[in-house]
Protein backbone atom coordinates (compact mmCIF):
# COMPACT_ATOMS: atom_id res chain seq x y z
CA UNK A 1 0.00 0.00 0.00
CA UNK A 2 2.74 2.47 1.21
CA UNK A 3 4.78 1.80 -2.22
CA UNK A 4 1.55 1.93 -4.68
CA UNK A 5 1.02 5.57 -2.72
CA UNK A 6 4.60 6.76 -2.80
CA UNK A 7 4.45 5.38 -6.70
CA UNK A 8 1.71 7.71 -7.27
CA UNK A 9 3.05 10.68 -5.80
CA UNK A 10 6.30 10.03 -7.72
CA UNK A 11 4.96 10.41 -11.04
CA UNK A 12 2.98 13.23 -9.88
CA UNK A 13 5.72 15.27 -8.79
CA UNK A 14 7.53 13.97 -12.40
CA UNK A 15 4.38 15.60 -14.29
CA UNK A 16 4.67 18.85 -11.69
CA UNK A 17 8.69 18.83 -12.83
CA UNK A 18 7.96 19.16 -16.14
CA UNK A 19 5.80 21.90 -15.25
CA UNK A 20 8.81 23.47 -13.91
CA UNK A 21 10.29 23.03 -17.41
CA UNK A 22 7.66 25.29 -19.53
CA UNK A 23 7.42 27.43 -17.01
CA UNK A 24 11.05 27.99 -17.21
CA UNK A 25 11.36 28.34 -20.66
CA UNK A 26 8.44 30.65 -20.51
CA UNK A 27 10.03 33.15 -18.06
CA UNK A 28 13.37 32.74 -20.14
CA UNK A 29 11.31 33.93 -23.36
CA UNK A 30 9.92 36.43 -21.60
CA UNK A 31 12.97 37.86 -19.85
CA UNK A 32 14.40 37.97 -23.38
CA UNK A 33 10.74 39.99 -24.79
CA UNK A 34 11.60 42.21 -21.99
CA UNK A 35 14.97 43.37 -22.92
CA UNK A 36 14.03 43.34 -26.70
CA UNK A 37 10.42 44.94 -26.98
CA UNK A 38 10.62 47.10 -23.51
CA UNK A 39 14.40 48.08 -23.18
CA UNK A 40 14.14 51.22 -24.90
CA UNK A 41 10.94 52.48 -23.17
CA UNK A 42 12.21 51.96 -19.66
CA UNK A 43 15.44 53.84 -19.90
CA UNK A 44 12.64 56.90 -18.78
CA UNK A 45 12.99 55.07 -15.85
CA UNK A 46 16.69 54.56 -13.54
CA UNK A 47 19.40 53.34 -15.90
CA UNK A 48 20.03 49.79 -15.63
CA UNK A 49 16.22 49.55 -14.62
CA UNK A 50 15.60 47.34 -18.18
CA UNK A 51 18.34 45.18 -18.22
CA UNK A 52 18.20 44.03 -14.26
CA UNK A 53 14.39 43.31 -15.05
CA UNK A 54 15.02 40.98 -18.00
CA UNK A 55 18.38 39.49 -16.51
CA UNK A 56 16.32 38.38 -13.01
CA UNK A 57 13.57 36.76 -15.49
CA UNK A 58 16.08 34.68 -17.88
CA UNK A 59 18.06 33.98 -14.37
CA UNK A 60 14.89 32.76 -12.64
CA UNK A 61 14.16 30.61 -15.64
CA UNK A 62 17.59 28.91 -15.89
CA UNK A 63 17.16 28.42 -12.36
CA UNK A 64 13.93 26.95 -12.75
CA UNK A 65 14.76 24.62 -15.49
CA UNK A 66 18.05 23.39 -13.56
CA UNK A 67 15.90 22.49 -10.31
CA UNK A 68 13.37 20.90 -12.19
CA UNK A 69 15.46 18.29 -14.07
CA UNK A 70 17.44 17.97 -10.47
CA UNK A 71 13.41 17.38 -9.02
CA UNK A 72 13.09 15.05 -11.80
CA UNK A 73 16.01 12.67 -10.57
CA UNK A 74 15.29 12.75 -7.76
CA UNK A 75 11.63 11.24 -8.11
CA UNK A 76 12.42 9.04 -10.84
CA UNK A 77 15.32 7.29 -8.41
CA UNK A 78 13.23 7.86 -5.20
CA UNK A 79 16.44 9.55 -3.36
CA UNK A 80 15.36 11.00 -0.80
CA UNK A 81 17.91 12.94 -0.05
CA UNK A 82 17.52 14.97 -3.80
CA UNK A 83 14.10 15.30 -3.53
CA UNK A 84 14.48 16.94 -0.11
CA UNK A 85 16.98 19.12 -1.65
CA UNK A 86 14.42 20.43 -4.42
CA UNK A 87 11.84 21.15 -2.24
CA UNK A 88 14.15 23.26 0.10
CA UNK A 89 15.60 24.99 -3.35
CA UNK A 90 12.04 25.96 -4.42
CA UNK A 91 10.75 27.16 -0.97
CA UNK A 92 13.66 29.30 -1.24
CA UNK A 93 12.81 30.63 -5.19
CA UNK A 94 9.08 30.68 -3.88
CA UNK A 95 9.79 33.32 -0.91
CA UNK A 96 12.56 35.06 -3.29
CA UNK A 97 9.50 35.62 -5.89
CA UNK A 98 6.38 36.61 -3.33
CA UNK A 99 9.90 38.88 -2.44
CA UNK A 100 9.71 40.27 -6.35
CA UNK A 101 6.31 40.21 -6.14
CA UNK A 102 5.96 42.42 -3.38
CA UNK A 103 8.53 45.06 -4.97
CA UNK A 104 7.04 44.79 -8.09
CA UNK A 105 3.70 46.00 -6.82
CA UNK A 106 5.04 49.09 -4.78
CA UNK A 107 6.95 49.89 -8.51
CA UNK A 108 3.59 49.49 -10.65
CA UNK A 109 2.35 52.27 -7.94
CA UNK A 110 4.90 54.33 -8.27
CA UNK A 111 5.25 53.71 -12.23
CA UNK A 112 3.58 57.27 -13.05
CA UNK A 113 5.39 59.33 -10.64
CA UNK A 114 9.05 57.74 -11.77
CA UNK A 115 8.08 58.17 -15.60
CA UNK A 116 6.68 61.61 -15.12
CA UNK A 117 9.85 62.93 -13.41
CA UNK A 118 12.32 60.15 -16.24
CA UNK A 119 10.87 62.08 -18.93
CA UNK A 120 10.87 65.42 -17.79
CA UNK A 121 14.68 65.08 -17.12
CA UNK A 122 15.47 63.50 -20.09
CA UNK A 123 13.55 65.87 -22.56
CA UNK A 124 15.29 68.84 -20.96
CA UNK A 125 18.38 66.77 -22.54
CA UNK A 126 17.01 66.40 -25.50
CA UNK A 127 19.99 67.56 -28.14
CA UNK A 128 22.97 67.64 -26.00
CA UNK A 129 22.68 64.03 -25.43
CA UNK A 130 23.18 61.52 -28.55
CA UNK A 131 21.91 58.55 -26.75
CA UNK A 132 18.65 60.59 -25.22
CA UNK A 133 18.07 62.06 -28.57
CA UNK A 134 17.70 58.89 -30.39
CA UNK A 135 15.93 57.51 -27.66
CA UNK A 136 13.10 60.52 -27.91
CA UNK A 137 13.11 60.34 -31.51
CA UNK A 138 12.66 56.38 -31.70
CA UNK A 139 9.85 56.64 -28.97
CA UNK A 140 7.56 59.05 -31.02
CA UNK A 141 7.99 57.69 -34.19
CA UNK A 142 7.54 54.22 -33.12
CA UNK A 143 4.34 55.34 -30.85
CA UNK A 144 3.27 57.59 -32.47
CA UNK A 145 3.08 60.57 -29.70
CA UNK A 146 4.67 63.39 -29.18
CA UNK A 147 6.61 65.14 -26.00
CA UNK A 148 5.53 63.93 -22.63
CA UNK A 149 1.77 65.16 -22.49
CA UNK A 150 1.92 66.78 -26.15
CA UNK A 151 4.26 68.61 -28.47
CA UNK A 152 3.47 71.78 -26.21
CA UNK A 153 6.01 70.20 -24.45
CA UNK A 154 8.30 70.79 -26.83
CA UNK A 155 7.34 74.54 -28.05
CA UNK A 156 7.98 75.24 -24.33
CA UNK A 157 11.36 73.81 -24.59
CA UNK A 158 12.75 74.31 -27.99
CA UNK A 159 10.04 76.63 -30.21
CA UNK A 160 10.11 74.02 -32.11
CA UNK A 161 8.81 70.62 -32.37
CA UNK A 162 11.23 67.22 -33.67
CA UNK A 163 10.09 65.90 -36.62
CA UNK A 164 9.82 62.47 -34.90
CA UNK A 165 6.29 64.18 -34.04
CA UNK A 166 5.13 64.44 -37.57
CA UNK A 167 2.64 61.95 -39.14
CA UNK A 168 3.98 62.34 -42.25
CA UNK A 169 7.77 61.51 -40.57
CA UNK A 170 9.19 64.46 -42.87
CA UNK A 171 8.04 68.04 -41.68
CA UNK A 172 5.34 69.54 -40.05
CA UNK A 173 3.52 73.00 -40.90
CA UNK A 174 0.57 73.12 -38.39
CA UNK A 175 -0.58 71.85 -34.90
CA UNK A 176 -2.86 68.87 -37.18
CA UNK A 177 0.38 67.33 -38.68
CA UNK A 178 1.90 66.52 -34.95
CA UNK A 179 0.90 63.38 -33.22
CA UNK A 180 -1.74 63.65 -31.05
CA UNK A 181 -0.81 62.00 -28.14
CA UNK A 182 1.33 62.20 -25.41
CA UNK A 183 4.07 59.56 -25.22
CA UNK A 184 3.54 59.18 -21.22
CA UNK A 185 0.31 57.28 -21.57
CA UNK A 186 1.27 55.36 -24.55
CA UNK A 187 4.50 54.42 -22.43
CA UNK A 188 2.29 53.81 -18.88
CA UNK A 189 0.31 51.77 -21.06
CA UNK A 190 2.85 49.38 -22.34
CA UNK A 191 5.03 48.83 -18.96
CA UNK A 192 1.43 48.17 -17.27
CA UNK A 193 0.69 45.84 -19.30
CA UNK A 194 3.84 43.71 -19.44
CA UNK A 195 3.71 43.84 -15.43
CA UNK A 196 0.36 42.31 -15.57
CA UNK A 197 1.72 39.74 -18.01
CA UNK A 198 4.71 38.80 -15.79
CA UNK A 199 2.72 39.07 -12.52
CA UNK A 200 0.39 36.69 -13.88
CA UNK A 201 2.88 34.19 -14.87
CA UNK A 202 5.23 34.39 -12.07
CA UNK A 203 1.43 33.28 -10.00
CA UNK A 204 1.22 30.34 -12.34
CA UNK A 205 4.46 29.39 -11.06
CA UNK A 206 4.16 30.35 -7.89
CA UNK A 207 0.87 27.51 -7.70
CA UNK A 208 2.85 25.35 -9.51
CA UNK A 209 6.42 25.46 -7.23
CA UNK A 210 3.70 25.35 -4.20
CA UNK A 211 2.34 21.89 -5.08
CA UNK A 212 5.37 20.62 -6.30
CA UNK A 213 6.71 21.23 -2.69
CA UNK A 214 3.74 19.50 -1.11
CA UNK A 215 4.28 16.48 -3.66
CA UNK A 216 8.11 16.30 -2.78
CA UNK A 217 7.82 16.38 1.31
CA UNK A 218 5.10 13.70 0.50
CA UNK A 219 7.40 11.23 -1.53
CA UNK A 220 9.98 12.08 0.84
CA UNK A 221 8.38 10.73 3.69
CA UNK A 222 7.07 7.58 2.06
CA UNK A 223 10.54 7.38 0.68
CA UNK A 224 11.58 6.95 4.49
CA UNK A 225 8.44 5.10 5.40
CA UNK A 226 9.31 2.41 3.10
CA UNK A 227 13.27 2.17 4.31
CA UNK A 228 11.90 1.18 7.88
CA UNK A 229 10.66 -1.70 6.43
CA UNK A 230 14.04 -2.59 4.24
Amino acid sequence: MVEKGMSCVKYLLFAFNLLFFIFGAVLIGVGAYVQVKLSDYLQFFEAGSANATALLLIVVGALTLVIGFFGCCGAIKENNCMVMTFAVLIALILIAEIGGGIAAYVFRADVEDLLTSGMNDTLQKYGEDEGITNLWNETQSGLHCCGVNGYQDWLKLLGKVPVSCCTNGTSCSTPKDYYGEGCFDKIKEAVMSNIAIVGGIAIGLGVVEFLGIVFACCLGKAIRSEDRYV
